[in-house]
């Protein structure tokens, strides 16, 4: 196929391939359960099955071959195996599957007599590896798109080996960013291999041409909407490590080729050493927070000018690790202000601490909240930790507010108070505002120790009084808060007046 005319026709496979309904999903794909991470595997040029075997196979055959391990090709299934065994220690579940396509040979065709028949062959065998490899592009397509959809927290890794790693970069072309967003690659020996790549790795110790080194179809960069990868090429192997561009008709594809049955050739043995740390950067990957922000909450559906609601959203982190504490950053109409978050564990969501709008102006408002504005936390993804809400502020007449203010605190207990005793102390506190607080929770100090509590609704402009039994009170000096609405829970016009210290002494009424 020549790339002049790839970009088209690589736009329209996906619609195409849905069309004719020619890709299957695997067995694994069906379960109604989803696992923290999918694994994609494509196996290399020549590794079993055969190409013949899949392109002949009926749909329930190619699911059997999803579900085989032989057809992830031997260094895509070890990197499998390591990365599954790591994952474990995290509490990391994966599923996997292998794309069944038919990965042709590259070995060099029988050369018939003659010129002619010669460039005729090696033009049929280009053929057959372009179809191959268009194959595996459209099989990888549709089933990372369908995953994508039937798992929508589902993280994917994608793993091709040379022309695995062929199909797995032009596969990458047909899904939209937000995929690949969730999506991380191992590729070994890309015949699209180029050091200009920020996610190159392997050995590049020979020296080469000013063009620099790039895989034997030429040179493509992971998408940058990719947010990690790994892609391994050794300097001598000439199917990643090409110097000029491979022109299947007038090249000798054997000088390029030239593993036969060898299983010592660079091509075949330089990668076995990747393994290990291609997993294991695997599992560092997901071994990290993620955290989420959800929709934002407390605001009623009728929202009067001068009024304070108390707005919160839900913190999620869908990683595999703790985050440290981290700041909230509350935007209103444009103007930031930053809160401090407590640490959050891996797989947890919680409610963020309260932020309360103050006397709100007629008209329209636009509330944003980000988690960890400044990446502080390093994270799978920094995609998902804003959420915002638009609302607008309407007269109601008299603003409705509440205004919850606690005014005494005094002893109904015998006088004079002494030791062993269990004296009851009254709180007075009134809602000073224009409507109901609704109930809400209170909270007594008794020299520091903490009693929490609830209040029932108080109306509009009413007092009302909440009591506390001291039981045993020694003699000496003591100190007694009463604290109404201390979580914040009721939006008030003001936050000031909710507290009260009462200080008073025992004495030793035995002297």
């Amino acid at each position: 196929m020549s790339h002049r005319y790839g970009r088209a026709l690589w736009a329209g496979l996906g619609a195409v391939a849905l069309l004719l309904g020619i890709f299957q999903p695997s067995a694994q794909a069906s379960e109604p359960t989803c696992a923290d991470v999918y694994f994609f595997g494509l196996r290399g040029a020549g590794e079993p099955p055969s190409s013949e075997n899949i392109r002949n196979a009926t749909p329930e055959q190619l699911m059997e071959y999803a579900a085989s391990r032989e057809t992830l090709g031997g260094l895509v299934a070890r990197t499998l195996d390591e990365f599954v065994q790591g994952a474990e220690g995290i509490g990391l579940t994966v599923a996997w599957e292998a794309i069944p396509y038919p990965a042709e040979s590259a070995e060099p065709p029988p050369m018939p007599a003659g010129l002619v028949n010669k460039a005729a062959a090696l033009k049929k065998k280009w053929a057959d590896l372009n179809d191959s490899v268009f194959d595996g592009a459209g099989r990888l397509y549709a089933r990372v798109s369908t995953q994508a959809a039937a798992c929508p927290d589902q993280r994917f890794v994608i793993a091709g080996y040379s022309e695995g790693a062929w199909a797995t970069q032009d596969g990458l072309r047909l899904l939209d960013k937000p995929t690949l967003r969730r999506t991380r690659l191992v590729l070994y020996a890309s015949p699209l291999f180029t050091d200009a790549d920020f996610w190159r790795l392997g050995d590049f110790g020979l020296p080469r041409a000013p063009e620099g080194i790039h895989g034997i179809i030429g040179a493509r960069q992971i998408p940058p909407s990719i947010p990690a990868a790994q892609t391994y090429c050794d300097d001598a192997d000439m199917v990643c490590a090409a110097e000029t561009d491979y022109t299947p008709i007038t090249g000798n594809i054997s000088d390029v080729l030239t593993c036969g049955d060898n299983p010592d050739c660079v091509h075949r043995s330089a990668y076995d050493d990747y393994i290990t740390p291609a997993a294991a950067w695997l599992v560092g990957q997901f071994a990290r927070p993620d955290l989420k922000a959800g929709p934002i909450t407390g605001i009623p559906e009728v929202v009067c000018a001068g009024s304070s609601p108390t707005l919160r959203t839900t913190v999620t982190n869908a990683g595999w690790a703790p985050t440290p504490g981290f700041p909230v950053r509350w935007s209103v109409d444009g103007v930031p202000q930053d809160l401090p978050e407590a640490a959050v564990n891996g797989q947890e969501t919680i409610t963020s601490s309260g932020f309360q709008l103050h006397n709100l102006a007629k008209g329209n408002h636009t509330i944003e909240v980000t988690l960890d504005p400044q990446n502080q936390v390093s994270e799978l993804s920094e995609e998902n930790n804003t959420a915002s809400l638009r609302f607008r502020a309407v007269s109601c007449g008299t603003p409705l507010t509440i205004d919850l203010v606690v005014s005494g605190i005094e002893d109904l207990g015998r006088v004079p108070l002494c030791p062993g005793q269990a004296p009851t102390f009254r709180a007075h506190l009134s809602n000073n505002g224009t409507t109901e607080t609704g109930f809400f929770n209170i909270r007594w100090l008794a020299d520091g120790e903490v009693f929490d509590g609830g209040h029932f609704s108080i109306p509009a402009g009413e007092p009302d009084t909440h009591d506390h039994i001291w039981h045993n009170i020694t003699a000496g000096e003591h100190t007694l808060t009463f604290i109404a609405d201390p979580d914040g829970g009721v939006p008030e016009s003001s936050e000031s007046n909710n507290v009260l210290t009462h200080t008073f002494t025992v004495p030793d009424c035995g002297s």
